[in-house]
């Protein structure tokens, strides 16, 4: 029994609703998943509390395309905080995540990633985490504390000012950080986008206050 989740799968293709924003809720003490996303519509998850679940934010194979988790905090999972999986379109931006029992951001088998200005401390795995199934990839202005690896990143991406201190091992995987970029880098640095927790009007799921059982 899952339960305390915000659920985020009831909605698909077909839905009037084009767009929802899960904002602004605090999720504790849950024994799975924070946020479980299971939709193929666009989905943002923003300035929510999360805090003592397995996981932080989780995908199933059902969110295909076009989701946001920015501006969260999560808090002491056993788990990966933020665990994106076949997912195009994807944005983890200004997160703070602390104190987690795997990865604090592991992305697997996306395409289009932006991964930026997030604070990862204190993960018995990797702060950040890019699996070699990913495609066009940023990972910039990230910091990395007292993980036990800061940094894996196996698919060629744009690495770049992302600070890394105190942790076992600051960094491994195929592709090293990059240095200063120009106009030519690949994937061009113009891909990048300033996070926002404002979508056009959105269904917006506010207030949630653990409550959930499924």
């Amino acid at each position: 029994v899952q339960t305390c989740a915000l659920p985020i799968y009831s909605l698909s293709y077909g839905s009037s609703v084009g767009h929802i924003n899960a904002s602004s809720n605090s999720i504790t003490n849950c024994s799975e998943y924070g946020v479980a996303i299971n939709t193929q519509i666009k989905v943002s998850i923003c300035e929510n509390n999360i805090d003592t679940t397995s996981y932080g934010v989780f995908w199933f194979s059902g969110a295909t395309s076009d989701i946001s988790v920015i501006s969260n905090t999560i808090s002491n999972t056993t788990n990966t905080a933020v665990a994106p999986s076949s997912v195009t379109n994807i944005n983890v931006s200004n997160n703070l995540i602390n104190t987690v029992g795997g990865s604090g951001i592991a992305v697997d088998t996306c395409d289009n990633v932006i991964v930026s200005e997030n604070i990862v401390k204190s993960a018995a795995s990797r702060g950040i985490y890019i699996q070699a199934s990913c495609t066009v990839v940023s990972v910039i202005g990230n910091t990395l504390k007292s993980n036990i690896l800061g940094m894996f990143i196996n698919a060629g991406a744009l690495v770049i000012n992302n600070s890394m201190s105190g942790n076992t091992t600051n960094f491994a995987g195929q592709f090293v950080p990059m240095g200063e970029i120009g106009t030519s880098a690949t994937p061009s640095v113009s891909g990048m986008q300033t996070a926002t927790c404002t979508p056009a009007a959105p269904l917006t799921i506010t207030n949630f206050l653990n409550g959930y059982t499924g």
